[in-house]
């Protein structure tokens, strides 16, 4: 057998018989070997089978029938978690408490409520795994290939990392069970009804890095990594107020919402005049949105991404209703810049230019162009 495909190559026969010897041990097929090895993935195989099961091997419908589920529905379930779908999908012992969990949610909220609980939960799961999987091969396999590692020792390195494995599971769970109290508590905060259709008002804000194309190709890639994880942390720390929620961060772009507009422009304000980030401009937008699966949906979140993309650097542009949410005495000065066509709306858009917060001085300017 030789080593082969895609992956690092030039294992020596002590090195290869090694690999296939942590393979084996693990519970690896010899099928599953070669075609690791033709892949020139056996280096993962060890970690890998250590992560799902060793030797366990069962199919979804028979965890499902011992957690209680439906196999249909069960195997539904899997595919919406993002796992291969094939004909025949095995899982392992391991597995069985997301099916006892899909059996308890099923009889509280129905079936499409699970479905959709599944395809939350897959790709945040995909998210947080891709991310952890980059961030190891950034930080520990390649210094460790670059010094002269080869196969063996990066699959060693990845079998002592399944050690922490348990730590990490016992993070994840205090993590959410910390995220589920913010956000019971930030909707409280908000004083909005829930409903059925999973609306709920409140200010939408997009914040963008000015110029980001044409910086991004005067950057070497370290330093592009580098700008990328202090924007995401600035907007993470200048955004971590209970009343507000980062969305989502899309590169050069975050989306927030926030319960107030005077929480939404303050965080705009920091936004923008943060000297440890370059050029910012910011758009908002208020009124009902669509929540559904951990994102936002609406004609209101459409307008703030177009606001900010007609903004000036520095500027934070604001619909009329999200001026009109801010009271009287509000430490902004606020400029009507007119109306003007927006893409995708229909009527052309009455638009605000709200200034940063200003040093406690009580001021509410309203203007016209």
């Amino acid at each position: 057998m030789t080593a082969g495909g895609g992956g690092p190559s030039g294992n020596t026969s002590d090195e290869l018989g090694e690999l296939v010897r942590l393979a084996r041990e693990a519970g690896a097929s010899d099928d599953e070997i070669e075609q690791a090895i033709a892949e020139g993935s056996l280096h993962v195989v060890p970690v890998q089978r250590g992560l799902i099961g060793g030797r366990e091997e069962r199919t979804v419908e028979e965890m499902a029938e011992r957690a209680g589920l439906d196999p249909g529905l069960a195997r539904q379930v899997w595919a919406a978690l993002g796992f291969a779908n094939d004909e025949h999908p095995t899982c392992s012992e391991r597995d069985l408490p997301l099916f006892a969990y899909y059996h308890e949610l099923v009889k509280l909220a129905g079936v499409e409520q699970c479905l959709q609980d599944a395809r939350t939960m897959g790709a945040t799961m995909s998210q947080l795994a891709d991310a952890e999987v980059a961030e190891i091969r950034a930080a520990m396999e390649a210094p460790l290939r670059a010094g002269g590692g080869g196969d063996l020792e990066v699959a060693r390195l990845l079998l002592g990392l399944l050690d922490v494995m348990p730590v990490l599971h016992a993070a994840i769970v205090a993590a959410h069970r910390r995220h589920v109290y913010v956000a019971g508590r930030r909707y409280s905060l908000w004083g909005v009804p829930p409903t059925e259709a999973s609306t709920t008002d409140c200010v939408v804000g997009f914040a963008d890095l000015v110029g980001f194309t044409p910086l991004g190709q005067q950057l070497d890639a370290p330093q592009l990594d580098e700008l990328l994880r202090m924007f995401e942390h600035r907007v993470s720390v200048v955004a971590g107020s209970p009343l507000t929620r980062v969305v989502k961060l899309i590169g050069d772009e975050a989306l927030f919402v926030s319960g107030t507009a005077v929480e939404a422009v303050s965080i705009a304000s920091a936004l923008v005049a943060d000297p440890q980030l370059p050029a910012l401009r910011v758009g908002l937008a208020s009124g009902e949105i669509v929540t559904r699966g951990g994102d936002v949906f609406g004609s209101v979140v459409n307008l703030a991404a177009r606001l900010v993309t007609i903004a000036e650097s520095g500027q934070i542009l604001a619909d009329a209703v999200t001026v009109a949410r801010l009271p009287g005495g509000s430490v902004v000065t606020i400029n009507l810049l007119g109306t003007r066509r927006v893409n995708g709306f229909e009527e052309p858009v009455e638009v605000f230019a709200v200034s940063a917060l200003v040093d406690g001085t009580v001021r509410a300017d309203r203007r016209s162009p």
